[in-house]
């Protein structure tokens, strides 16, 4: 049974370090011109160029609850312990989506190992949590001792 990191697409965790450190990432969903694409799907060029012709923002959405459990549902499928890192509970409910994923995952595989860490950051910050996590389960496997089901949210300075 190995630790497996997923983040959300916020984290601005991409293909290389994903990959190294078997991380994965649930999407997040950005809208504008009328169409709602993956977080990883916007063209940065292309979004721009949008607002500056339109002078409409985009609009963006959390993961759904669905979304999330069939992320957390892989990994907990494959007999992976799973630990979470996702944005700031201030700018998103991304956490309480993670929460109510982990918490229907539960009723069905009371087993399952999920923890959810609350990042209390977005974008490289919320990441470079991220990746810390990745670096520190690469190739690790889970203590007997570990919650079953948690929640963290660091304190604030």
């Amino acid at each position: 049974m190995a630790v497996r990191v997923i983040t959300d697409s916020t984290s601005n965790v991409f293909g290389s370090d994903r990959a190294e450190f078997g991380i994965g990432v649930v999407q997040m969903t950005v809208t504008y011109g009328g169409v709602t694409r993956d977080e990883d799907d916007v063209d940065p060029t292309d979004l721009y160029r949008h607002m500056r012709e339109t002078r409409e923002f985009q609009t963006s959405s959390q993961p759904s609850v669905a979304a999330m459990v069939e992320a957390l549902e892989r990994l907990v499928a494959a007999g992976d312990e799973v630990v979470g890192v996702f944005v700031s509970s201030d700018m998103n409910g991304t956490v309480s989506t993670a929460l109510m994923a982990r918490d229907q995952i539960l009723e069905r595989r009371p087993e399952a190992r999920i923890a959810v860490v609350e990042a209390r950051s977005n974008s490289m910050e919320e990441g470079f949590a991220a990746l810390a996590a990745g670096r520190a389960a690469n190739g690790a496997t889970a203590s007997a001792s570990a919650p079953s089901a948690s929640s963290t949210r660091p304190a604030r300075n």
